[in-house]
């Protein structure tokens, strides 16, 4: 490549300190915030994983990559669950 790989750690580290503090800040609001945000450090901790093994010249770790995926889609869908409003569902005919 372009022998650029100092700054991809960079804002691998810079992506990663973003996810952890946005845990923080959201760490006592709503659960929906929270399990979206989790959701999210997910998606950043498998970016990160597949970006430094691919820096490295070696394989994605699926055994890593694959778990951070489903884990995160899990706590995104929970995020999802969480924000609906079944007050404003309305069931029309009945």
């Amino acid at each position: 490549m372009c022998k650029l790989a100092w700054p991809a750690y960079v804002f691998v580290a810079l992506t990663v300190v973003t996810g952890v503090w946005l845990l923080v800040l959201g760490w006592r609001q709503k659960r929906g915030l929270l399990f979206a945000d989790l959701g999210l450090n997910c998606w950043i901790a498998m970016n990160a994983v597949w970006l430094v093994a691919d820096l490295n010249g070696h394989p994605t770790p699926l055994g890593v990559d694959v778990p951070l995926a489903v884990a995160g889609a899990g706590f995104l869908a929970i995020a999802a669950w969480y924000a609906q409003d079944f007050r404003r569902v309305r069931i029309y005919g009945r």
